[in-house]
């Protein structure tokens, strides 16, 4: 048994020597060299090979010199064709970056910069997936370019991205050369946002110092930049003088809100309960209140900010697994 489960991992091992695939390393960089490109007739490759090969029985056929001469040089034309098809993908570097998260349902970027090491133009390079469509650009000789490709994103956890593919037709469309790409990122799919109801019974006021971080109206705490909404009474004009930020009055003194985000308060299934404290977390993150979470085995204590936002839908994107 132990030795056909050798062989057999022998054999896979040495298939997948013989695939020709670029994959990136953890900076997600690659080049593409000699033995990581495919190449095959395109559909109008084969008729070209077709018409050919009819002009030259006709031309044996009939002994015509001419018939020869012309179907010879279509002959070359459509080889230099071919390599002029692979040298276009050959030895252009690689680098793709991702988003970190995202939110299931929604869709996830995938930038795939193609850098040019020959210092020869590539016209009509091309990459796609088997869930994106297809993106075009032509690079110039030694310059870089970015193909962005939107890709669906799964159930929640931690997803691989799907390899990709880089290919062209150029020059005369008679040859299909393409590579794999294969990248070691993972993208980390958050629960997608449900509704959770009775969201406000849930907040806890209490009289604090700072108050609900300067939305109050008793003591002036500090200035800080400028943001939408906020009243132009609170405007330091001042500060305008001498630079060109726009900072506000910060207040507070006032009352702070928080609120705890329990598994207990929701419903339904799993998937349901993590979708409506997923919600529950946005919405506090909206409002600036201090949250806290509680998942079976973890609790994690009120605060704010985007690093407090993303270590929680972490949580939720991984549970039960939290060390995954």
């Amino acid at each position: 048994m132990m030795a056909d489960s050798f062989s057999r991992q022998k054999i896979s091992e040495r298939f997948s020597r013989l695939l020709r695939k670029s994959t990136a390393n953890e900076q997600g960089v690659t080049e593409i060299g000699l033995r990581q490109i495919y190449i095959i007739p395109s559909r109008y490759g084969v008729i070209f090979a077709l018409m050919a090969l009819l002009m030259l029985i006709g031309s044996i056929n009939y002994n015509n010199n001419l018939g020869f001469l012309l179907c010879f040089l279509l002959i070359s034309l459509a080889l230099v064709s071919m390599l002029h098809t692979w040298r276009n993908l050959f030895q252009l570097q690689i680098k793709i970056r991702a988003d970190e998260q995202v939110f299931s349902g929604q869709s996830y970027r995938v930038g795939i910069q193609i850098s040019d090491l020959q210092q020869r133009q590539r016209p009509a390079i091309q990459a796609d997936s088997k869930q994106a469509a297809v993106q075009k650009t032509d690079l110039r000789a030694g310059q870089s370019a970015t193909l962005e490709l939107r890709l669906p994103a799964g159930q929640r956890g931690w997803q691989n991205i799907p390899r990709l593919r880089l290919f062209t037709v150029f020059p005369l469309g008679l040859f299909h050369a393409w590579t794999w790409i294969y990248s070691p990122q993972k993208i980390l799919v958050y629960p997608k946002p449900g509704e959770l109801p009775g969201i406000n019974e849930l907040l806890d006021y209490r009289v604090a110092s700072r108050g609900d971080r300067g939305r109050g109206a008793d003591d002036f705490v500090a200035l800080r930049e400028y943001q939408i909404g906020d009243s132009p009474r609170h405007i330091y004009w001042p500060a305008i003088a001498r630079s060109d930020s726009l900072l506000c009055k910060q207040f507070g003194g006032d009352r702070a809100e928080q609120i705890w985000l329990d598994w207990k308060t929701t419903q339904g299934d799993t998937e349901s309960r993590l979708s409506q404290l997923c919600a529950g977390l946005l919405q506090a993150d909206r409002q600036q209140w201090r949250y806290g979470l509680n998942l079976p085995g973890l609790s994690i204590n009120p605060d704010f900010g985007s690093k407090h936002l993303h270590r929680c839908l972490k949580m939720l994107a991984l549970y039960p697994d939290y060390s995954a």
